[in-house]
């Protein structure tokens, strides 16, 4: 998720679908300015919205290294390669 907080007030499937076949029966220009005041409406919300902090891959260094423990990597490799013959 790009850090955009989702609203409170969710709307059912049934509901966003009964909206957009509403949205399908103005002209062009009416469908148009709908874009234009949801865009506006979207661009302030999202103003509004703290940036995420970027996150680096070198956080995961050593997550999950204790399933590994008492593995043999030249053995591990081995076993997979065989797997791969049969």
């Amino acid at each position: 998720m790009s850090g955009v907080v989702e609203d409170k007030n969710e709307m059912s499937t049934a509901s966003v679908q009964k909206i957009y076949g509403e949205l399908l029966s103005l002209g062009i220009a009416e469908r148009l300015e709908v874009v234009r005041l949801t865009m506006d409406s979207l661009q302030k919300k999202v103003a509004d919205v703290p940036p995420v902090r970027k996150r680096s891959l070198l956080e995961l260094r050593g997550l999950g290294k204790e399933i590994w423990e008492g593995v043999d990597p030249v053995e591990y490799v081995k076993q997979e390669r065989d797997s791969w013959e049969r």
